[in-house]
């Protein structure tokens, strides 16, 4: 909710266009799927933007919708459920000691790129399989580097925060359907089927927006940079370049 300015899996303050999604990961939050890294889908919008923009005038951006949070054994066998009634999501998931589940096919695929004037296709952040095995090594090291290590052993924080390392996956999802594509209505329904008392609202973080509300285009995108709102930041180090390879850019979740 940007009470604090970062976490362990980043090296920077939460990106701006974060913010236009800051409702929807505080509901993923609050209902177990943590967050570590984010982005909202974007069809079209103007390179100079100044929330989405990147790579110089005269172009355009997209992306497509992407989450990477560590999950509990639980919340991931529903997450995949739910997943298989959207053909557009993929995944990837693994635990501490390697065991892993996918729907993914075998190789790289983009999640940001932008058409600018006389240039070919720029790609600068792809998801890799392979990649993101060998980021998950840091990303589940930091719990206890970073992290347990402040607490003393015998506290119930470092108990927690052992046990979220030890038990958790870390998990990658992505819709390829950058257009119409509804990343957040997969985490809703999982949490629905998870908390079936508390309805699609789940938990105390309050009920979705509608679908039409998470559309980014030319047409809909912010005019002015948004403040940070919520702490969710990219994972930083030499773990975060080789899962998501990329350059540096301005307004976005990985910048």
């Amino acid at each position: 909710k940007g009470e604090i300015p970062r976490i362990p899996w980043g090296s920077s303050s939460l990106a701006s266009e974060s913010g236009t999604i800051h409702e929807e990961l505080v509901l993923l939050n609050t209902n177990g799927f943590l967050s570590i890294n984010s982005q909202p889908r974007v069809n079209g919008v103007r390179s100079d933007d100044p929330t989405f923009g990147w790579g110089g005038p005269g172009g355009y951006v997209y992306q497509k919708a992407y989450v990477e949070c560590f999950v509990p054994p639980a919340n991931l066998k529903v997450l995949m459920e739910v997943i298989k009634d959207f053909p557009s999501v993929s995944f990837h998931a693994t635990d501490a000691r390697g065991n892993t589940y996918s729907n993914a096919a075998k190789g790289a695929q983009a999640v940001t790129w932008g058409a600018f004037p006389c240039r070919e296709i720029v790609q600068p952040t792809i998801v890799d399989a392979d990649s993101f095995m060998v980021w998950k090594d840091e990303a589940f090291a930091l719990w206890l580097q970073q992290w347990a290590c402040i607490y003393d052993e015998d506290s119930p924080s470092y108990d927690l925060i052992c046990d979220i390392h030890d038990t958790y996956f870390l998990v990658n999802v992505v819709d390829s359907d950058f257009t119409k594509g509804d990343i957040f209505e997969v985490f809703s329904r999982a949490i629905e089927k998870l908390h079936p008392e508390l309805g699609v609202a789940g938990g105390s973080g309050g009920a979705l927006p509608g679908p039409a509300s998470r559309l980014v285009t030319a047409k809909s995108a912010p005019a002015t940079t948004r403040a940070p709102i919520l702490t969710h930041v990219a994972a930083g180090g030499a773990g975060g370049a080789a899962r998501l390879r990329q350059s540096r850019r301005r307004g976005g979740s990985f910048a």
